[in-house]
């Protein structure tokens, strides 16, 4: 029985910017997403104040 080599896909460059401006609904979405990050910061701030408060108890 022989085996054949595994082939790899070539390795595609996604450069950071095409020089054009981003599109609208790419801009929505990155604004949502650092809304997500900051109401997730601000939930594990008041977790973490919770549990310091419960430990005072």
């Amino acid at each position: 029985m022989t085996t054949s080599p595994i082939r790899t896909a070539p390795k595609i460059d996604y450069p950071d910017s095409d020089g054009q401006p981003m599109a609208d609904n790419t801009q929505r979405f990155d604004q949502e997403h650092q809304r997500a990050e900051q109401e997730c910061q601000r939930a594990e701030q008041e977790y973490q104040r919770a549990e310091r408060l419960l430990a005072q108890l």
